[in-house]
């Protein structure tokens, strides 16, 4: 006599949930943002804890690697993305974009 299994369809799994140390993000300020309008740059930052800054000397511009709450959250040995930062002067805040 032959068995019948019944087919089960499992669902999807839940989608991991990040902690703030893996909301990590690469980004990059122009030097003359930082020293010619420091009040943009420091609201630009709030929210980010650094981990890592180099200055690039090709671009004049000071390369950062944070942890924040805008970034999305990463796997662990993945890959860690690019965000394009803008600043609006009439709301007086910055968005972030996941860099292509």
């Amino acid at each position: 006599m032959a068995m019948i299994k019944k087919k089960t369809t499992a669902a999807a799994p839940p989608k991991p949930e990040f902690t703030m140390q893996q909301r990590m993000g690469r980004f990059s300020l122009e030097d003359s943002l930082l020293t010619d309008m420091p009040e943009v740059g420091t609201k630009v930052m709030n929210g980010v804890m650094v981990v890592q800054c180099t200055h690039n000397f090709l671009t004049n511009s000071f390369d950062y690697l944070g942890v924040s709450e805008h970034f999305e959250g990463v796997e662990e040995g993945g890959d860690i993305p690019s965000y394009d930062v803008s600043w609006d002067e009439e709301a007086g805040e910055a968005s972030w974009t996941k860099a292509e």
